[in-house]
C-alpha cells in the first residue's frame, strides 16, 4: 500500500475510534470490547515495562479498561484514539502497584498479617 493510503486508513481509523468511544460513554458494551480488543496488547506491555510480571500486568490491564468503564462519562479525549488515555492510565496503576508491593516488603508489620487489634 502507498504512504497516502495507509495515511487515509489511519486517519478514518482514528475517526472511528472516536465515534466508538462515543458510542461506550452512552453505555455500550458492544463498542466498549471493540475497543478493548484494539489497545489490549498495547496497555499489556505498557503495564508490563513497569511490572515485569505476567499476572500484574494482566491485572493492571483489567484495571485500566475498567477505571475507563467507569469514568467514560468524563473521559475527553485528547486526539482521537483511546490509547493515551490506557496507556497513562495503566502506568499510574502499575506504579501504584510496584510502590506499594515495595512498601508490603519493607513494612515488617504487613509480613505478621493483621494486628490482633483490629480482629473481633
Amino acid at each position: 500500500m502507498r504512504a497516502d493510503t495507509l495515511s487515509l486508513l489511519s486517519v478514518a481509523a482514528s475517526a472511528d475510534e472516536r465515534a466508538l468511544f462515543s458510542r461506550v460513554q452512552a453505555g455500550d458494551r458492544e463498542s466498549f470490547r471493540m475497543i478493548f480488543r484494539m489497545h489490549m496488547r498495547s496497555v499489556y506491555w505498557a503495564a508490563f515495562g513497569v511490572l515485569q510480571s505476567r499476572s500484574d500486568s494482566e491485572e493492571v490491564m483489567q484495571d485500566a479498561f475498567m477505571t475507563m468503564w467507569d469514568k467514560r462519562a468524563s473521559i475527553e479525549l485528547v486526539g482521537e484514539s483511546t490509547l493515551p488515555w490506557l496507556v497513562t492510565t495503566a502506568r499510574y496503576l502499575a506504579l501504584n502497584k510496584r510502590r506499594s508491593e515495595e512498601r508490603r516488603r519493607r513494612d515488617p508489620l504487613d509480613r505478621h498479617g493483621p494486628s490482633p487489634l483490629f480482629e473481633r
